[in-house]
């Protein structure tokens, strides 16, 4: 973190730092130091203090009321990526930051990507990022539940997902500054995200799941008679769920 909040506030590469081991920084420099560590200490995240995050190589903007883009997230996108057709039409439910569309984007710049987003404060996020980044996704403000899916051939969510039970055991860092509208799945119910893109979406579906959760999910998806592909983070956990289009 140290090496990160140097390097990002002395405009360097982290192996640059090596070469200023014996550099003082400017009374300026100290200056926004010392506040940078005033909120770390108050256990505001990193990624906020510097006021964006990396994914998949994008300079993702970020702040209070969005979502920090995980690493977990990338696989989800690369899996995506690599299962739809090239020219697909691609829905990010819960786009927060942005980041699956914009990352989708990237790699598919043939695609249609749209995201959406509960929180106006989110999407402001989003529009900067994609306006920033200089690619083409529609953003729109829409809560899933009240939304049509099955004109999507391509739905992709990391929706709410932790149980609200399991916040004390999450760290500050996050609990405290993280919105939880995007954090927390449902009391008492941790797959209606899930159950309701998977039963009003026709086309294909990629999910991000909680490792918990992950396998109930499965479970419910095989009651339904659906097909569907379980997928391991590259920490061996089980974090991703993709059931193809129905009747392909």
């Amino acid at each position: 973190m140290a090496a990160l909040l140097v390097a990002h506030r002395l405009g360097l590469a982290r192996h640059q730092l090596i070469l200023l081991a014996d550099t003082e920084p400017t009374d300026a420099q100290q200056q926004t130091l010392e506040a940078d560590l005033e909120r770390l200490l108050r256990h505001e995240p990193l990624q906020y203090v510097l006021g964006e995050a990396d994914f998949m190589g994008l300079r993702i903007q970020v702040g209070p009321g969005v979502l920090i883009p995980r690493p977990e997230t990338e696989e989800l996108v690369q899996w995506v990526a690599q299962t739809v057709a090239p020219d697909s039409s691609i829905l990010d439910v819960g786009t927060g930051s942005g980041c699956i569309a914009l990352g989708l984007k990237q790699l598919l710049p043939q695609a249609y990507l749209e995201g959406w987003d509960a929180s106006e404060q989110a999407l402001a996020y989003a529009r900067q990022n994609a306006d920033a980044l200089g690619l083409a996704v529609h953003w729109a403000l829409q809560d899933v539940f009240r939304a049509r899916l099955d004109s999507w051939p391509v739905v992709v969510s990391n929706p709410p997902y932790i149980p609200p039970e399991e916040a004390a055991t999450l760290h500050p860092h996050v609990r405290d500054w993280e919105p939880h509208q995007a954090l927390f799945a449902p009391q008492g119910d941790p797959l209606a995200f899930y159950t309701y893109i998977l039963l009003h979406t026709p086309g294909a579906v990629f999910l991000e799941c909680h490792s918990g959760t992950a396998e109930d999910l499965a479970r419910w998806v095989a009651r339904q008679g659906m097909p569907y592909q379980l997928r391991n983070d590259l920490q061996g956990r089980p974090r991703m769920l993709y059931r193809p289009a129905l009747g392909a």
